[in-house]
Order: structure tokens, then sequence, then C-alpha cells
């Protein structure tokens, strides 16, 4: 999709910064009025195990791995 380009594009170009400070420079592109919050406690499910996501799709950046 494009806007998953456009989203990877601008962390792209903010790679060599500390998360934070990438998170606070994007979010001007935040779109909160989309967000549907959930103040519920989530459950605790051990990673070996079969069941549903209590969350729906999230994008973050990848940290670079150096060889």
């Amino acid at each position: 999709m494009p806007i998953d380009r456009e989203v990877a594009r601008v962390y792209i170009e903010r790679r060599e910064f500390p998360v934070p400070d990438v998170l606070e420079a994007t979010r001007k592109f935040a779109q909160p009025e989309l967000l549907v919050a959930d103040e519920a406690p989530a459950s605790n499910v051990a990673f070996g195990a079969d069941a549903e996501p209590e969350t729906s799709t999230i994008i973050t950046p990848f940290p670079r791995m150096n060889s």
C-alpha cells in the first residue's frame, strides 16, 4: 500500500536517531481520531500459546541490525 511505503520512508529517513526522538518528530503525522482506545487490562499469554491477539495492526520502526 502506498501509505505503508510513506510510513516506512519517514522512519528510514530517521533510522540513525533514537526511537523516542523519532516518535516525537513524527508526532505531527499522528491521527489520534483514528484510534479506538480501550482501557481494559490486557491478558498475559505465553509466547508458545495459541491465543488470538487482543490488538489490531501496529506499525513501528525496526532497529537496524549492524553486522
